[in-house]
């Protein structure tokens, strides 16, 4: 028995076309300690004990 074929979707034409990204705003240099919630304790050598 012949198998019925499934009819093929039709393809959107912006289906294949890569929208172009939003313009991002110019990056702002921001110095890295604004983010850090609390300072990093200093690494202490073991010999100094």
């Amino acid at each position: 028995m012949a198998r019925k074929r499934r009819r093929k979707k039709p393809r959107r034409p912006d289906a294949g076309v890569r929208k172009p990204m939003p313009r991002k705003p110019p990056k702002v240099e921001v110095p890295k300690t604004a983010y850090r919630r609390r300072p990093k304790h200093p690494k202490r050598h073991p010999s100094e004990e």
